[in-house]
Parts: C-alpha cells; sequence; structure tokens
C-alpha cells in the first residue's frame, strides 16, 4: 500500500510541471478574468499601437512686439501623422512618428515638410474604456518649397496631452501638442506651434 502511494506521489511531482496553470489576471477596469480566455483585456495586454491623426492649429511668434516687423500669429500647416509604438509597460511606450505637412510660406509659395518624431508616451488609464497620456517627442521635419529652390531642417521639441476611447483593439483620440522649435521657421520668425489633433488607434 504505501509503495503504491509513493509511487502515485512521483507520478504527479513528475507531470506537475507539465500541466499549465490557469492565472487569474486582472483586466484595465479592475475586473478579473481567467487567463486569457476573457478575450479583451485593455492596454495590460496591449503591446504594439498604431495610429494617424490629422493636426492643424497656429503659430505664435516669440520674436514679435521686439522690434520685428512680423505677424505674432500665424496658421500651422495641415500635417498627418502615422506613428507605430511599443509599449514596455501598462505605463510607459515608445513613438516613432512619421510626418508629412503642406504650408505656404510669407512669400505664398507651396512648402512642404516632412519628417520624424521619435518618442515617449505615459499612459494614465481611466474607467470606461478610457485614458490619459503625456507625449513627449523630437521632431526632426524637412522642409522643401515647390520650386525646389531652397531646403530647411526643423529640429524642436513636442510635449503633448491627450484623451483616447478605447472601443475594443479601436481607439479614438484627441490631443494638444506645444511645439517649439530651435530653428527660424521663416526669416525672422522662432515660430511655436500649437496644434490641436484628433486620429484613430489601433491596439495590438
Amino acid at each position: 500500500m504505501k509503495r503504491n502511494l509513493w509511487v502515485l506521489i512521483l507520478g504527479f511531482l513528475m507531470l506537475a510541471p507539465m500541466v499549465r496553470a490557469e492565472v487569474v489576471e486582472p483586466n484595465e477596469y479592475g475586473r478579473r478574468g481567467r487567463g486569457r480566455n476573457m478575450g479583451y483585456q485593455g492596454p495590460m495586454g496591449d503591446k504594439l499601437h498604431v495610429t494617424f491623426s490629422f493636426g492643424e492649429g497656429a503659430y505664435i511668434n516669440a520674436k514679435c512686439g521686439s522690434g520685428y516687423d512680423c505677424d505674432s500669429v500665424m496658421v500651422t500647416p495641415a500635417d498627418f501623422e502615422l506613428l507605430a509604438g511599443y509599449k514596455l509597460n501598462r505605463w510607459f511606450a515608445l513613438d516613432l512618428g512619421l510626418v508629412m505637412a503642406v504650408d505656404f510660406d510669407y512669400y505664398d509659395r507651396v512648402n512642404y515638410m516632412t519628417g520624424l518624431r521619435p518618442g515617449v508616451r505615459f499612459v494614465f488609464p481611466l474607467l470606461f474604456h478610457r485614458s490619459i497620456y503625456l507625449r513627449a517627442a523630437l521632431p526632426i521635419l524637412f522642409g522643401v518649397s515647390a520650386d525646389n529652390d531652397h531646403q530647411t531642417v526643423y529640429i524642436g521639441l513636442l510635449l503633448g496631452i491627450g484623451v483616447e476611447w478605447r472601443f475594443g483593439p479601436l481607439g479614438l483620440f484627441g490631443e494638444l501638442d506645444f511645439t517649439p522649435f530651435f530653428v527660424e521657421m521663416y526669416p525672422g520668425y522662432y515660430a511655436i506651434p500649437i496644434q490641436g489633433r484628433i486620429g484613430v488607434a489601433m491596439h495590438f
């Protein structure tokens, strides 16, 4: 009898590592589900996100009022951003945005700007499938006029705050960006773009 009992115990110990335990994990809104069988688990299970957005706003010229003949406020170029991000944990993600913008300069010429926005974001999940995020990026934009007679490199710092509503893996978001540039946007214009942005997001 004892020998049979020891055989059963040893057999159980050998098979135990092969049996996967079903882990109970909290989802993004505090409810608990069993393993992966509960379907969508929200930001805790997401690793990748891809967004597409449209931005528009105004340039604030820091030099106006200091003896310069210029406009203190101008309309910013309409820009489109395609962004991919990777979430390192529940709160922190790395971003890389591709930007395309169309602008008119002070000579009424068409300018095209394109470039990258590498950056980071901090996400703060809320109730009711919402989240607030803070975003920081280093825009590196290349400007080319329509007649290709001049090219400019723009480097700045983007600071933004946004809110996103989630519908499963799909998200809708609005964002406010403040982007001081370290170079003149135009001669005599150290412009600071302030933009509103709306877009859609997919989470994987």
